[in-house]
Formats: structure tokens, sequence, C-alpha cells
């Protein structure tokens, strides 16, 4: 009952006698549903009602119906049904190549490498720190996973930095891509670059042609084979109607500019000044904020814990919505957060705009769902490939174009036993791959738990292993019981893989389950 990563207003109802039905609200503005014995009531807070009501007879007749509304699954690459690797931690291409490197020597199966945000210069997107992760050694080493058949899937934040030397910036403001407030400027937020702003995925016309050129930018330094793309609900550091850079934040920007002015016109000097200028003032902000994890054992590692967790918090200058506005504290309060937090709490304000006019408290749960369209496309288009996209926000309709995972759980036995549950949601939601970080990704997991969950995460339909910097190591290789039952368990699962990779065959093709309206919510679906 608190808010996770996504919307999904249908429900399924099995009798005692089998005979089954669904209902499905198809609507993306904010509500809360009350569940009693007798009853479900649907407290919406705008939109219209538009309810699609199916029959049956049985579940998987009820499943069929629903995804003839909102899209049949993607068909996934055979290798994305293999086991991934990821750690928000790895922060030099040594520490992936161990990885590797350490799956190899202990003979289990891993058919992709992951990396998080460690892999960005000061996490920008579609970028790759010079000194830890330099894209022509990334490059070679990435067509050497290729060449031994495996695989390379990079993060991508939907924070835009506002830098005026990040070349995504520059074309975003240039092409107008930007979700705008109410002031009629592009609206800044924050996320882990410091003050972003957030590109408008529903304009497929003017935003997606920019989102490839910025994915094609990177694939053409490193090719990676998918993309994940994470806090896209969209999620802000800061809670504000409309937000400006603070004193540190401008002056950041101010030396930023400097640099990017000397190197302009070949002022070596100058631009060593304004360089120098920046990284003081940034590491001053990163080091007012420092909270470091006893795993971190490094200056390097504990500069990029630093810098995550100043980033973290807001750094801006925001003004507040009113009481008044009815739009962030609308007549009927949903209970968001858990304690009827105001709308754009950690998120954009609700009086935000886009570019075709859309307000954001009407279109605030299509964010994820319209960026896996775009980024699905793009993928495809890139590669020549059938895509893999994996999406953190979700929506009726996201598993037509990626994968889910249920986002950050932790590392103990309720975790594991709720990813079950997880796992058939999101079947029934028409997101046929699916699963949970096995292992846990907050806190430290144990031996005993890490082999269980394996055990049983092998079976997910997404198979992977993932957690938090704050958090101990735990690639399945790193204790012997956890070794021996991944193995085994991944052994089961590849000796299945044509079975499965046919059940994922069938799924889009006959709408079944793997796992035996609101106008912008339909113009969407429609239009992706």
């Amino acid at each position: 009952n608190i808010n996770l990563y996504g919307s999904h207003p249908f429900y399924l109802q099995v009798d005692e006698d089998g005979l089954s039905s669904g209902v499905f609200l198809l609507n993306s503005n904010g509500m809360d549903m009350v569940f009693d014995e007798i009853s479900i009531t649907y407290r919406v807070i705008g939109g219209v009602f538009d309810f699609y009501f199916f029959m049956g007879p049985g579940p998987e007749d009820v499943i069929q119906q629903y995804q003839e509304v909102i899209g049949k699954p993607a068909m996934p690459p055979l290798w994305a049904l293999g086991l991934h690797q990821c750690r928000w931690g790895y922060h030099t291409l040594s520490q992936v190549q161990e990885v590797v490197a350490g799956y190899r020597n202990a003979n289990i199966p891993l058919e992709v490498i992951w990396t998080d945000i460690d892999l960005f210069d000061r996490y920008r997107d579609f970028t790759f720190d010079q000194d830890r992760f330099k894209a022509s050694s990334m490059r070679v080493y990435i067509e050497e996973l290729h060449a031994g058949g495996q695989h390379w899937i990079p993060i991508t934040d939907c924070g835009i930095p506002h830098a005026p030397d990040d070349p995504a910036f520059t074309s975003g403001m240039q092409q107008d891509v930007f979700i705008r407030d109410v002031t009629g400027q592009p609206y800044l937020g924050q996320v882990w670059p410091g003050a972003t702003h957030y590109p408008d995925f529903l304009s497929v016309n003017q935003t997606w042609p920019w989102w490839k050129q910025q994915l094609q930018g990177m694939h053409d330094k490193v090719p990676y084979s998918g993309m994940w793309i994470d806090m896209n609900e969209a999620s802000n550091f800061c809670d504000g109607e409309i937000c400006k850079l603070s004193p540190i934040t401008a002056a950041i920007e101010a030396a930023t500019t400097a640099a990017a002015n000397a190197a302009s016109t070949g002022d070596t000097a100058a631009q060593r000044t304004g360089l120098w200028l920046m990284e003081q003032l940034w590491l001053y902000a990163v080091k007012a904020l420092s909270i470091f994890s006893p795993h971190i054992q490094t200056a390097s590692d504990q500069q990029q814990v630093a810098t995550s967790a100043a980033f973290a918090n807001c750094d801006l200058d925001c003004t507040q919505p009113s009481q008044q506005d009815s739009l962030s504290h609308p007549p009927y309060a949903v209970n968001n957060l858990q304690n009827h937090v105001h709308l754009g709490s950690k998120t954009l304000p609700m009086s935000a705009t886009h570019i075709n006019g859309e307000q954001e408290y009407d279109v605030h749960n299509l964010y994820g769902l319209a960026e896996a369209a775009a980024t699905k496309a793009a993928v495809e288009q890139i590669t020549g490939k059938r895509a893999f996209v994996l999406s953190r926000s979700t929506f009726a309709g996201s598993g037509h174009h990626a994968a889910h995972w249920t986002g950050d759980n932790a590392a103990n036995w309720d975790n594991l036993l709720w990813s079950v549950s997880g796992l058939l949601n999101s079947n029934i939601w028409g997101i046929a791959m699916a699963g949970a970080d096995i292992c846990g990704f907050q806190d430290d997991t144990t031996e005993e738990l890490c082999a269980r969950w394996i055990s049983a995460g092998a079976f997910y339909t997404f198979t992977r292993n993932h957690n938090s910097i704050n958090s101990a190591p735990q690639e399945l290789y790193r204790w012997p019981a956890v070794a021996a039952a991944a193995r085994k368990a991944l052994g089961m699962r590849y000796r299945l893989l044509p079975y499965l990779y046919t059940c994922f065959y069938k799924v889009p093709s006959y709408r079944q389950m793997l796992t035996s309206g609101n106008s912008f919510a339909l113009q969407v679906l429609q239009t992706l």
C-alpha cells in the first residue's frame, strides 16, 4: 500500500468455480483503490472513467483479452534469457573485467555484464569517465565480450544535466525537448548529475529523434547490446514547482562555462583555471555531504560514494506549491507516500507542461512507458536487432516495449518471498520478462540467503544479480555454497532455454501469460 514504480489499474478475479473476469481502468491520473469484502472503490482525481470488462471465462482468457487492449509483450533476444550481473559500485573497467573472469573461473554461465552510473563522467548520461572507463579501452573490452558471445548493457537515467559543456543538454535545448515549468522555462530538477532537465518522451516527433541521436552517439563509442532506463517515474531529489540554481551550483555552472569557452578559443591556461575552479567547487559540495560505507575502501571509491550522497540531497533553490494549488493539493488527496504528501514530491511538479500541451497532473504515470517506447525504437534502429530494454517505471502496456525488475529490494527472506508475487503480478500486467534483484539490492546478503535466492531466481523470466554500492559485493562465485547452487539452478535453466524461448514466442503470438479511457493514456497506447 505504498508508491512503487508504476501504475496498473487492472485486477483479475478468479471465483471458486474457476470462472474468471477482469476490469481495467484506462486512466493515468492519480488514484486510490479501496478494497473491502464486497467491493472495490476507485477514487480517481482526473481523467475519464474508461473501463474495460473482460469476461474470460478462464484466467488466461482474461489476460488474452486484456493484452488485446494494452499490447502484446515484447519478444526478447535469446541472449537476454541468460544470467545478468550488475552492481552499483563497479568503479573501474578493471573491476568489471575481474567480475566477468570470476564467473568464468567458477564455471558459472554469464551472458550479460551491466554497468551502473559509475560508468559516467560526473554521472552524465551517454558519457564515459575517461580515467576509470576510458571509451577506447571500453570498446576493446566490449568487442572481446561480443566475440565470446557475451553482452554489455549500460544504464541511462532520464535527467539530463544542466551543463553548457554537455552535448545532450545543448542539443536538447536547441531542439526544445524538455518539459517546462509554469514560467515556460525548462523545468529544473536534480538527480545524480546535479541540476537536471527532463526530456518529454510523449513527444514522438520532437523528442524521440533527439533521444535516438544521444543513444546513437553512445553506441558509436562503445557498442552496447541493450539499454537500462532507470529513475524514470520521473525521479527528482528536489521538491518544488519552480527551482533555480543555488549559489554553489550557479558557481559550478559558471566555472564549467568558462572552461568550455576557453577550450573553444584554444586558451589552454584559462581552460585549466576554469576546470580547476569547477573541480574545487564540485568537491566542496561533495565533501560537505559525504557519507561513507564500510565496504568502500579506496579514495576513488570514497569520492564516488560521496558524490552520490551529495547529489541525492537537493541543492537547488525551490519554490513550493501553495496549499491552495489544486494540482499539487487536489480536493481529494490520494495517499501519496502513505502520508498524503503533495503530488509533486520527489518527482516533477503537477503544473509542469509537456510539448503538446499535456499537464503533468494528467500524464505523470505515463513517463516510464513513453521512455521505454522511445528507447526500444531507438535501440532497434541503432543495432538493427531485436531490442532489449529494462525499465523501472511501468504503466499498462509497458511490457510491449520493455522488461521490468521490481526495484530496490532488500537482502532478507521477506523480499525473496515477495519477489514471487512481484513476478506473477508483472506477468498479469503483460510484462512477460520480469524479475527481482537476486540476493537483494540493499543491505548485506548472506551465503544461505544468496544460495536460496539464486535457486529461485534462476527461474525468474529475467535473471539478474544486482546490489548497492553501500552493500557488500555478492557475485555468485564469492561463496562455495552459492556458486554450487548457481551452477545447479542455472544449469537447469540453460537446458530449458529452448522451452522458455518458445514460451516467449507464444506469449506475443497467442497473448498468454508466461506463467500460467483516460484520453491521454489511450492516445499513448495507440501511438506507441
